[in-house]
């Protein structure tokens, strides 16, 4: 029994980072696209990043927030080398 949850654990983390490494793909490819194409959008971007940021911290685990913001700030130094 305990081999089966320790198994299903193991595949549920899996699924669980190959979902964030394919979100992080796709933002790290809209992010490429608005700078291409509409590099004036990427400020605003950076604006809407930081006030949305700020909006889910309320709701947010304390064990979790560090990474989380780490994460937010990660995305941020993309837009602007970018920019």
């Amino acid at each position: 029994m305990e081999d089966e949850v320790v198994q299903s654990l193991f595949d549920y983390s899996n699924a669980i980072a190959a979902r964030l490494s394919a979100l992080e793909v796709l933002t790290d490819a809209l992010i490429g696209t608005i700078g291409k194409s509409l590099p004036p959008l990427l400020p605003v971007l950076q604006e809407n990043l930081q006030m949305l940021a700020m909006a889910r911290e309320g709701d947010m685990h304390e064990g979790v927030l560090n990474g989380f913001r780490a994460h937010i700030e990660e995305a941020d130094r993309k837009i602007e080398a970018v920019k």
